[in-house]
């Protein structure tokens, strides 16, 4: 745990000095100074120097040297005792007169070695930084530092590589690897349920990655947006539910540990267990909470004033399956018992593989309260070394000490001894101990097993069981106030724990049973439950949805509004150019370039897909847009993606207040309610086939985890919960929100003008179809085209954006027909638009044309001296590293011209090639032969060096925002200064920054003829 935590914190220094960018506009992590490819990062330290941040380099880099001091300590420990454990050497296991192990040791004192010089030379280095910090002049000795540190590096990598060919060359070693392997993969496999189970945990928690990854420690970095009560309450439930979890899994480990001592060691007879027909009662569990749940399904529904036929629609065919595998499995196996009686099942006793499994069981239950302490060190390692708070570095130094210390006070508490088959593992030695001396009396797995033994364990299984479905059940049925109370990070660990201890729970218990007579019969030593719970459903769901179609309802897109109002004029009736051009003809705002120039600006806006992420950055840019004098008139069209069109939705509803709506929107409280519905009501739809009715608000009905979400958006921001509209407003523009179906690949688009895409053709059951030659956009459909005018009216605007931000497993994809509103049409499943295209710009490309169609019309129609239009793109792209320069590529040697020559499909399709594309279409909206026109708006591209207007965040260090749905202060801060920072225009991307359009002068008025 030592090593993970120093590692965790070596990761977060690293992100935060590979931001640190120097002059060469370029990434130079630590990491890359002393890995393998150390030679070639000689430079590093001189970026450093030059990227105005020299002192918080050197301050981070010798935090990293004290952290990988810590875990060269660990490794060097376990190292030691790997290379003492070795056999004596044979005559032809001797190098030149001293055995491997010798080797190894030297070897391994020769790493720790370089390990130290190594330090001593990073400490040089950052303190000369530091030293230097805001003098104009680059100390001299930066070059050598770096000289020398390659060296030490590279010859620390050929140590660690010349270690690792001794220790596996020398035979003691190599066997004890090969045993610990061998026997810690059989206990992994008895224990497989937990440990995967363990193993989400950790990937959630604790891998050092961006984007969706960085969900979960940004909903703990939330925790400090509400002291001292905010912290202490999700902080409080976090830990609780760890340690229940940490409880659940040690005893079901313990459980299981049982039933493998009595298997391998003991050799317990079957013919010794209970009779196999008494199994039908724990078989009889699911079935009977089938039954419960629909009960309330029809109470609930009733209540609702459902029909009977929509009653009828929330059971689906999954349910015949659910209820027919334990009915079938008992009726089976009542038919066979007679024919084939219990059998003996020979296997050679295996003391070492029981030992194993009872040690790998009850390292998971500590693991978990360790990923506990390693989150938080994954969590708030950058807060802690970037923007240091008190809490932000007590929470660090908490989940630090916590993690190294969590094995060392279990092992304290309860006495653990080496395990050997003839002796407990768990002893009560010490004062403290005792008190958990009823942990041995119930969980001790040697004990002699005894009828009253026997049915006391049964009982606490059962028990197990029913804790895991209260669980369940509260999150099925109140899934907003279960999520409001326990947070991300809680509602994650609990639901998760409850599902593993519920089917562990069950798969133990039946191993006190004899194998039922269906089982035997397959010559399998124990019931498949985890095949029967997991691996059928999903064949089946799969199979269905090939076949039959599947469940078309669990994902049917929500009906927010009655399509027959006044807001509902059919979108496809409007013709693109004509709305664009008056759309151009209503703006009065004119621009007045730095040459004097005034041009009429017509902005298009691409909004870039990124979660609440986007959503945020989206918001902001449009604010500081329409801060700038009239400009937010001149905003003709707008394209998202995701969470673009979330930030689209935002500003087009709630006007000035958006930047508050949208902080609402990213409470984790909503990201806690799709992880609800995710891991409890979408879970039970699928697999039970049963549409559990939650109650929100006093009113009851089936939500999936997109329609939480969604109805946690309109809660947060009211605004979004009116009716999906064909007007435009300032800011926005006409809005395009962009979706993919997943079933023909076709991107659709739910916007407020038709856009000219593929009409449909064949039978409503077979696929969308978007190609037609000669039409734009590419490969589109519109969803008016594919399930009537009416269907986009009968959408809220968070129905609307949600349909554009589905990102699979954190959201469905939403299904189609739908509702009395959206009942025709072709099938489709709707899902996040960037999996067609993520930036926004490839909707806006395809249009250009269109687009430049009507701001040619208006430049050939204007009145007198009114200013010519220029069509400007801004694009808002929320992911960093657009001011990253590439390293120059040099010639490519011949073997590595087939990998690197795929790279070049990729750049004909990025975000500067739809750029260009873009651009390129927009110079043609002066008419031909007039050369005022091309004179007059020429200016802003000769000054700015393109019409093309990007925000994008600088490199800088910062809290990377993540990819999801909540956002904590710190990601909000790094965003909103992200924002701030496009006032400058030295980013070096080749293009426009914000500032340069909201900083020149504008009027409401043409200049005077």
């Amino acid at each position: 745990m030592l090593a993970a935590a120093s590692l965790l914190t070596i990761a977060g220094l690293d992100q935060l000095i590979g931001q640190a960018i120097g002059k060469d506009r370029q990434s130079h992590p630590l990491s890359g100074v002393i890995g393998l490819g150390a030679a070639t990062n000689v430079s590093s330290w001189a970026q450093w120097y030059t990227s105005g941040r020299a002192d918080a380099v050197g301050w981070w880099i010798l935090f990293s040297v004290a952290a990988d001091a810590l875990f060269v300590v660990a490794y060097a420990v376990i190292l030691l005792r790997l290379v003492a454990r070795a056999t004596p050497p044979a005559p032809s296991d001797m190098v030149a007169g001293h055995s491997w192990t010798n080797v190894s040791r030297l070897f391994l004192q020769l790493l720790i070695l370089l390990e130290a010089i190594e330090a001593v030379v990073l400490i040089v280095g950052a303190m000369t930084l530091l030293s230097s910090a805001g003098s104009a002049t680059q100390p001299p000795s930066l070059a050598l530092i770096g000289t020398i540190e390659a060296a030490v590096a590279t010859g620390k990598w050929i140590a660690f590589g010349l270690l690792v060919i001794a220790v596996l060359r020398n035979p003691g070693t190599r066997g004890v690897l090969w045993r610990v392997t061998r026997n810690m993969s059989q206990a992994v496999w008895v224990h497989r349920l937990s440990a995967v189970l363990v193993l989400a945990l950790v990937v959630l928690a604790c891998i050092p990655s961006d984007g969706v990854l960085d969900q979960l420690p940004d909903v703990q970095r939330q925790w400090l947006d509400d002291l001292p009560w905010g912290a202490v309450h999700y902080a409080g439930i976090a830990a609780a539910t760890l340690g229940l979890a940490a409880v659940g899994l040690f005893l079901l480990g313990r459980q299981r540990s049982r039933c493998s001592y009595d298997f391998r060691v003991r050799q317990y007879p079957e013919s010794a267990k209970l009779p196999a027909e008494r199994q039908w009662i724990w078989w009889s569990i699911p079935v009977v909470a089938w039954l419960v749940l629909a009960v309330w399904t029809l109470l609930a529904s009733l209540i609702a004033g459902a029909t009977w036929p929509a009653i009828m629609t929330q059971f689906d065919s999954a349910a015949a399956l659910f209820l027919g595998i334990p009915i079938a499995v008992i009726v089976v196996s009542a038919l066979l018992e007679r024919r084939r009686p219990p059998v003996m099942i020979d296997v050679e006793p295996d003391p070492d593989r029981a030992v194993y499994a009872w040690l790998f069981g009850d390292v998971l239950a500590v693991l978990v309260l360790c990923v506990g302490g390693l989150g938080l060190v994954r969590s708030f390692a950058g807060p802690t070394f970037l923007s240091p708070s008190g809490w932000a570095i007590g929470i660090f130094v908490l989940g630090f000490v916590s993690a190294v210390l969590w094995p060392l006070v279990v092992v304290g508490l309860t006495g653990y001894a080496r395990p050997a088959p003839d002796a407990g593992w768990l002893r009560i030695t010490s004062a403290p101990a005792r008190a958990l001396g009823w942990i041995n009396r119930w969980a001790d797995p040697t004990a002699t097993p005894t009828p009253a033994r026997s049915a006391r364990n049964r009982r606490g299984l059962f028990a197990l069981i029913c804790a895991g479905v209260a669980v369940i059940a509260l999150a099925l049925v109140f899934p907003a106030d279960f999520a409001a109370a326990l947070g991300g990070v809680g509602v994650t660990v609990a639901l998760i724990t409850a599902w593993g201890v519920i089917l562990g729970a069950f798969t133990v218990a039946l191993q006190d049973y004899q194998v039922l007579a269906v089982f035997r019969g397959l010559r399998l030593k124990a019931a498949p439950i985890l095949t029967l719970a997991i691996a059928l459903p999903l064949v089946f769901t799969i199979t269905g949805a090939s076949v039959w179609g599947g469940d078309a309802t669990a994902h049917a897109i929500r009906i927010g509004h009655d399509s027959t109002g006044p807001a509902s004029t059919p979108p496809a009736s409007r013709d693109m150019v004509d709305a664009l051009r008056g759309r151009i003809d209503a703006a009065r705002c004119y621009l007045t370039l730095p040459d004097g120039t005034v041009v009429k600006p017509v902005i298009i806006v691409a909004a870039e897909g990124g979660g609440i992420r986007a959503a945020y950055f989206t918001v902001k840019a449009l604010q500081k847009l329409g801060s700038a004098g009239c400009l937010a008139q001149s905003v003709a069209l707008s394209s998202g993606v995701s969470g673009g069109s979330l930030g689209l939705a935002l500003t087009k509803t709630s006007g000035g207040d958006a930047l508050a709506k949208v902080r609402a929107v990213s409470a984790q409280s909503v990201v806690a309610s799709g992880v609800t519905g995710l891991l409890a009501g979408d879970l039970v739809a699928g697999n039970l086939g049963m549409h559990v009715p939650s109650v929100m608000d006093g009113r009851i009905g089936w939500r999936d985890r997109a329609s939480l979400i969604e109805q946690g958006w309109i809660d947060a921001a009211p605004g979004l919960g009116r009716q999906f509209d064909v007007t435009p407003t300032d800011t926005t523009g006409y809005t395009l929100f962009n979706s993919t179906d997943a079933r023909s690949k076709c991107r659709v688009i739910i916007g407020q003008l038709a856009t000219g895409a593929a009409q449909l053709s064949g039978s409503d059951s077979s696929p969308v179809t978007c190609s037609r030659p000669g039409v734009q956009p590419a490969e589109t459909a519109d969803l008016a085209t594919i399930s009537g005018q009416q269907c986009p009216a009968s959408l809220d605007w968070a129905g609307a954006a949600m349909l554009s931000a589905r990102f699979p497993i954190i959201t469905p994809a939403g299904r189609l027909p739908s509702g009395s509103a959206c009942s025709e049409g072709k099938t489709v499943e709707l899902i996040d638009g960037g999996y067609a295209e993520g930036s926004a710009l490839g909707t806006v490309a395809d249009l250009a044309p269109t687009i430049t169609t009507a701001v040619r019309e208006y430049n050939l129609s204007r009145h007198g001296a009114e200013p010519f239009a220029l069509p400007l793109l801004l694009f808002l792209r929320n992911s960093s590293g657009f001011d990253l320069q590439a390293k120059e590529a040099g010639v490519v040697a011949e073997p590595l011209v087939p990998l690197e020559g795929r790279d070049a499909a990729s750049a004909q399709s990025d975000h500067r090639a739809l750029i260009q594309r873009i651009i390129a279409n927009f110079q043609r909206a002066c008419p031909a032969h007039s050369e005022a026109c091309a004179t007059q708006t020429e200016g802003f591209a000769d000054e700015y060096g393109s019409n093309a207007i990007v925000v994008s965040p600088f490199t800088r260090p910062t809290i990377a925002a993540p990819l999801g749905w909540a956002l904590s202060s710190y990601s909000v801060n790094s965003l909103s200064r992200a924002i701030d920072d496009a006032a400058k225009s030295d980013s070096g991307s080749g293009y426009a920054q914000l500032s340069d359009v909201t900083g020149l002068p504008t009027s409401s008025s043409p200049p005077a003829q």
